[in-house]
């Protein structure tokens, strides 16, 4: 019968930068919109490991985010949160 059509290899749902671009955009309409801009980046900025995970699909995503909830507020735990979120996102069967 009929073949299906070449699906893309990443849906643009999947794509974890474009989903990045949407949070990053939105949340600084909010910030523009309540007057508090400043707070808004840097809440964003604090958050950028565990909404890269997030994005990413990553496999230990949830432990990502409690890190970064928790220990972000130290540099190296923030950076720690960082390389991890940017490694492997999920393993390959």
């Amino acid at each position: 019968m009929g073949k299906k059509k070449n699906q893309t290899e990443f849906p643009l749902s999947q794509k974890w930068y474009v989903n990045y671009a949407i949070i990053a955009i939105a949340s600084l309409i909010f910030g523009i919109w309540s007057g508090h801009l400043t707070a808004v980046i840097l809440i964003h900025i604090y958050f950028i490991p565990g909404i890269f995970a997030f994005c990413r699909n990553h496999t230990n995503k949830e432990e990502i985010w409690g890190a970064n909830m928790f220990m972000g507020w130290t540099v190296v735990g923030w950076f720690i949160c960082l390389f991890k979120a940017l490694g492997n996102p999920r393993k390959e069967y």
